[in-house]
């Protein structure tokens, strides 16, 4: 993944020289295949680089897979070792978008969300880390309890997976490992030994891969964990399994010389036709003038094992955004369309199948995967339990739980996390501190709220401050300072996840199998008036008070009209309409809000049992609320999210 706009250009005349070089040694040195290489001939094709770009899942079905009907050999995807740093809102806590959601600016990624999908079971994985600026970290064994994580992670995996580490070494400015190669390669090695040799991960292929384009031999040298600083072999155990570069359309033969010299074979770890616009140009002209060259250049160079195509709408991502990447997806174009699916439709291209692994010399070990990780209970949990970032460390204070807490959360970037949440949307803290600030709080690595506290008077008396943030089931919560000002530090005692809602707050209620909100008809402010589902407008008729009514029953009152939710004439009747009505206390102007798993809820009335729905599950705007009985159909389930 990169940062910053790139180009690189190469003479014709050395790139033949290169090619040709590349041929003959490879030629002269069919030896035996590097791990997961597919014979000679054959090049596994890889998608990528996110999740609305691959598609093939339920909740990202407008990629790649959906409009061409190919199942990628692999996927490409990418995490990081770094904590605490900040890019597009997404806030690492390290390992990001492995077994959850993360979004650094270019597009959603999460590896769990592939591997749990039946459309990949025969697919490889292509993951690529991130250790920009943190390689003396992992080469003095700082990162190693992530790496075990990854290791774990991998090994349970029945598949062959590809590991290109430290990604574009070369890339100046975006991924840029300064002159401390030696902590470059350190870390490389250190990586590769953790996971081989301490964790027994044994379905792993290694990538060294450039940015391509004009890394020279000493400079690829210098890089290489398998080389020495003078380009000599190193002496210990080789930990290079593939060489490995990008291109954007200027075909770089260096790599394949270096490949040639040193008998490995070669992935186009990312490539993409840069500043083109698929879905704007003329497909003929543009498959002509882009595609044939890549295509050629790949089938000219039988040393190619792997290519990885980025399928992106690049220009929709922040992250992209003024640097003239374009918009690759094949899909936007007929005549590239169809071309690309005639292309990797051939059969020189390995996808996605039964044959497979069986082609890349992989057998399956049939694996058993660990059922799901259920979520944590509601309820109090002790901040000591909560895995701890920067400073962050337990103290001894009698006036804890348990007689300790968590404390010296003195620095930015100092904080506590914790995984697998239970759905929840409210917060409470148990603190001590002499001052007040503020803490960020990160859902999946998404800035969704703030914790606000005062001065207790001292370190050792004990306060609670609550607030409200919507929690999807499993999520990851990571609570730290940001940009504080001053010293705002505070002492942690316990965190508390329950199901409640902000009474100086307004809700929206949206409905998760139409995707609309609830709404009173024609925003009515009259009484009897129905409740519907409508398209989202912001409206104060759109907005809901969620207020306890007593015995864990809400009364659930429109901002438009203070009327509140109803049935009408009070029915028990299965598909009687909801309505709005003054709040006088009665029973079916009660509701409970129970948990429905993921972000969803379910409301309840309290004097029928029935659950809020809507009439004959429409997804038209203008459609009824009515109550039905319990169905876990999709039109009874709720979002719930404040203003």
């Amino acid at each position: 993944m990169k940062s910053f706009f790139r180009n690189g250009i190469m003479a014709l005349g050395s790139l033949i020289v290169l090619l040709v070089f590349s041929n003959v040694l490879y030629a002269q040195n069919a030896e035996a295949a590097a791990k997961y290489e597919p014979a000679d001939g054959k090049v596994i094709f890889l998608a990528g680089q996110d999740l609305k770009a691959i598609g093939g899942l339920d909740n990202y079905n407008d990629g790649f897979i959906d409009h061409t009907g190919i199942i990628p050999g692999g996927v490409t995807l990418y995490t990081n070792t770094q904590i605490g740093r900040n890019s597009y809102g997404n806030h690492s806590v390290g390992l990001d978008g492995t077994t959850f959601t993360s979004n650094w600016g270019a597009g959603d990624t999460n590896w769990q969300m592939i591997v749990n999908d039946n459309t990949f079971n025969n697919s490889v994985l292509h993951l690529s880390i991130d250790m920009v600026n943190d390689t003396v970290n992992i080469a003095n064994g700082v990162r190693d309890s992530q790496l075990d994580t990854l290791a774990q992670w991998i090994k349970k995996q029945d598949r062959p997976v590809f590991l290109r580490i430290g990604y574009e070494f070369d890339g100046d400015p975006w991924n840029f490992y300064g002159d401390n190669k030696a902590a470059y390669k350190a870390a490389w090695r250190h990586i590769v030994n953790r996971l081989r040799v301490a964790n027994d991960v044994t379905n792993i292929a290694t990538v060294l891969a450039s940015t391509g384009g004009w890394c020279s031999f000493e400079r690829f040298d210098s890089y290489n964990p398998d080389r020495n600083d003078d380009g000599t072999p190193y002496a210990g155990t080789p930990v290079v399994d593939w060489y490995g570069f990008s291109t954007w359309g200027a075909y770089d033969g260096n790599m394949l010389a270096y490949a040639a010299r040193d008998n490995k074979p070669v992935m186009i770890a990312e490539s993409t036709p840069k500043t083109h616009t698929v879905n704007t140009e003329d497909g003929t002209t543009l498959w002509n003038s882009w595609y044939k060259d890549y295509f050629n250049f790949i089938h000219s160079n039988p040393r190619i094992k792997a290519v990885s195509y980025i399928n992106a709408a690049w220009n929709t991502q922040p992250m992209w955004l003024g640097n003239d990447w374009g918009d690759s997806r094949v899909q936007t174009n007929p005549i590239v369309k169809a071309n690309f699916i005639n292309e990797i439709n051939q059969a020189s291209w390995l996808k996605g199948g039964a044959d497979l692994f069986a082609a890349i010399g992989y057998s399956k070990r049939n694996v058993s995967p660990d059922p799901a990780t259920p979520p944590n209970p509601l309820g109090t949990t002790e901040a000591t339990e909560w895995i701890k970032y920067g400073g962050a460390r337990v103290i001894s204070d009698t006036g804890a739980t348990n007689g300790s807490a968590i404390g010296y959360l003195l620095n930015n970037y100092d904080g506590i996390m914790y995984r697998n949440a239970p759905q929840s949307n409210k917060l409470t803290f148990r603190y001590a501190s002499p001052y007040s600030g503020t803490y960020t709080i990160y859902v999946n690595d998404v800035a969704a709220g703030k914790i606000e506290f005062t001065s207790t008077g001292s370190w050792n008396t004990w306060s609670t401050t609550t607030t409200y943030v919507n929690i999807p089931e499993n999520s990851t919560i990571l609570l730290q300072k940001i940009d504080a000002k001053g010293d705002s530090s505070l002492n942690l005692d316990t965190i508390t996840f329950e199901v409640g809602f902000n009474p100086n707050g307004f809700y929206t209620l949206t409905n998760s199998n139409s995707n609309l909100v609830l709404g009173v008809d024609n925003a009515s402010t009259a009484n009897r008036a129905s409740v519907v589902q409508w398209n989202s407008n912001s409206s104060n008729d759109q907005q809901w008070k969620l207020l306890d009514a007593g015995n864990g029953y809400y009364k659930i009152i429109n901002r438009n009209s203070g009327l509140s939710i109803a049935i009408d004439y009070g029915s028990t009747d299965w598909a009687a309409h909801v309505i709005q009505w003054p709040f006088g206390g009665s029973l079916d102007q009660m509701w409970s809000i129970q948990r429905a798993g993921g972000s969803n809820y379910n409301i309840i009335n309290r004097k029928s049992g029935l659950f809020l729905d809507l009439d004959y599950s429409s997804t038209s705007a203008g459609t009824a609320v009515i109550q039905f009985p319990s169905n876990g159909g999709n039109s009874q389930k709720f979002k719930i999210k404040e203003s």
